[in-house]
């Protein structure tokens, strides 16, 4: 009985450690990425509010050839020929953000592209 016991608890201790929520949300808050579609044109801007960001590599999944460019600052903005919205709406072009940070070490933004005067999608926040 006292073996089981043992076994149980840290099976229990991990599922609670994995559904607690993380704190890597507050961090999204530091970010500002707009991702539109207008016309044949996606234009993505970028800021980090902290300014800590030295490094950014975009890459828009999805296309024919993946899209990918380095940024070398804490902001950008770029306009991309992009052609017909996506059939199957966009969520099939992700665009991840790896980003080189001065305390937060290398992360990963991901979002999506709205058609211009839409709600922007939502920022998720990656360690790798």
């Amino acid at each position: 009985m006292t073996k089981k016991i043992l076994l149980i608890i840290p099976v229990i201790a991990l599922l609670v450690v994995m559904l607690l929520p993380s704190n890597d949300t507050e961090y999204t808050s530091d970010f500002d990425v707009y991702a539109t579609y207008d016309g044949a044109t996606v234009e993505v801007q970028f800021t980090d509010k902290s300014r800590g960001t030295h490094q950014v590599s975009m890459e828009i999944q999805g296309m024919k050839e993946t899209f990918f460019r380095t940024y070398d600052s804490y902001n950008f903005t770029d306009s991309i020929h992009f052609g017909a919205p996506p059939q199957y709406g966009w969520g099939v072009h992700p665009i991840l953000l790896h980003i080189t940070h001065d305390t937060l070490g290398n992360i990963t933004l991901k979002t999506e592209f709205r058609d211009l005067g839409q709600p922007q999608a939502d920022i998720i926040f990656v360690r790798p």
